[in-house]
């Protein structure tokens, strides 16, 4: 117990730092996501949850290390994502602004310039080469999980939008579909994906699932990138940088039912 105590305490005061929200008993933090999910675990260690202790804490330590990656680049981006963080009061809205904060950081970490936009959420500097966010999700596990479904219609509503052009990339978040089983049929996802990528003007689609790696003892985001036929030569270079198409085997792992 104390070890895990002060494990948690380090983490919490690494976020309540970065993000300027006080973790304590009364304050208005406590109505965010992140407040609730903080708060949450001390009484799952009480009632013996530990293992799920552990891993929320390894989760909540993948986000601080994203938002101090952040910092330590780009202040005034940290800014933006502190508003994010503080007006997240639904699930939805927390996990959007942590997946982008993980794009964000993947960015920063590969050298890459860009700067925080709309449509797309990310612009890369110089260029017109973009990506853009968002997740597929199920409402309920209620009925029969049509996943696929989900990640096309995730798709079809990013290509109303301004950001469907071959220099954007799409970035979907699965990582909830494939909590329900998504990834035991991985090869089939990728076939939806593509169909769906066809009747957009993307140049590709990238699927991220984040996951507790037991075997490495860690908490880690892995892909899988469907490219376009429309794909250019440049968002294709980028993407080599971001995410190349490479093996990532891992054996014993769990996956959260969200990011």
């Amino acid at each position: 117990m104390i070890d895990f105590m002060i494990r948690l305490s380090g983490v919490t005061l690494e976020l309540s730092r970065l993000l300027t929200i006080r973790f304590v008993p009364g304050h208005a933090a406590n109505g965010t996501h992140i407040g609730k999910q903080v708060a949450s675990l001390i009484p799952l260690w009480n009632d013996g949850c530990r293992d799920e202790c552990e891993m929320e804490l390894l989760r909540l330590s993948y986000l601080a290390k994203h938002l101090k990656e952040i910092e330590q680049a780009d202040n005034e981006l940290l800014l933006h994502f502190r508003r994010e963080f503080r007006r997240a009061g639904s699930a939805a809205s927390y996990f959007g602004a942590r997946f982008e904060a993980y794009i964000a950081a993947s960015l920063i970490r590969s050298g890459v310039s860009f700067r925080k936009s709309e449509a797309p959420d990310f612009l890369i500097l110089d260029s017109k080469l973009g990506i853009e966010c968002t997740s597929a999700r199920l409402a309920s596990a209620n009925g029969k999980l049509d996943l696929d479904y989900k990640i096309q219609s995730a798709i079809n509503k990013k290509a109303q939008s301004a950001s469907n052009r071959s220099e954007v990339a799409l970035a979907i978040d699965i990582t909830n579909l494939a909590y329900h089983g998504g990834l035991s049929k991985l090869a089939d996802t990728r076939a939806a994906t593509a169909e769906a990528l066809s009747d957009t003007r993307f140049g590709s689609a990238v699927l991220f699932t984040y996951l507790f790696n037991y075997e490495l003892s860690r908490y880690e985001t892995n892909y899988a990138r469907i490219d376009s036929a429309s794909i250019t030569p440049e968002l294709n270079a980028l993407l080599n940088t971001l995410y190349p198409v490479t093996g990532h085997e891992v054996r014993r792992f769990s996956i959260p039912n969200e990011g």
